[in-house]
């Protein structure tokens, strides 16, 4: 009626889109495998799905742009693919924390550097996603101000579902 053409798919049969369904595939099996991997990993499956679609666009493909790999001798003005701000998933880091929230002291002996989380590369503010352990809390942070352990897990005590603080300047949003 509006000149909008629709389509329906059948549900359940994967057949009648391949395009969707494949592309699901390619992010589920690596986003399963890093959730398997840290006990109450499925927690933390928007950050990872986030991370693996972000490394798999970018990663040089005929059907991304550039057409070529960056280098081939077809196209050398193109740099290598810089993939160095990809670190493990859900690994140990220690984050430089400028501000404590509200109810937590914090005196000249207090250490600046708390336990965290890795939870990936956040392409809007070129930062890490971190979950800060000991104060419940998600942040953005710079490179310089992380160090990563990328064998090991942070130590996480699973007492059932809580509520996680995404950091916004001095306030807190509930997740």
């Amino acid at each position: 009626e509006f000149l909008i053409k629709r389509g329906y798919s059948v549900p359940y049969k994967s057949n009648t889109n391949p395009l969707a369904e494949r592309a699901w595939g390619i992010l589920l099996r690596p986003t399963r495998i890093i959730a398997a991997s840290l006990e109450g990993g499925e927690r933390w499956w928007p950050f990872i799905i986030n991370q693996v679609k972000t490394i798999h666009n970018s990663l040089p493909t005929r059907g991304h742009h550039p057409a070529t790999p960056p280098d081939s001798k077809k196209n050398p003005e193109l740099g290598p693919t810089d993939l160095s701000k990809f670190k493990v998933m859900l690994c140990r880091c220690i984050v430089k924390i400028h501000s404590t929230p509200a109810g937590i002291e914090k005196h000249k002996l207090s250490p600046n550097g708390r336990e965290a989380m890795h939870l990936g590369w956040d392409w809007k503010r070129k930062a890490f996603f971190v979950y800060i352990l000991e104060f419940n809390k998600i942040i953005t942070a710079l490179e310089k101000e992380i160090v990563f352990y990328e064998k090991e897990r942070p130590k996480m005590e699973l007492e059932g579902p809580k509520a996680i603080h995404y950091g916004y300047g001095g306030g807190y949003v509930s997740m």
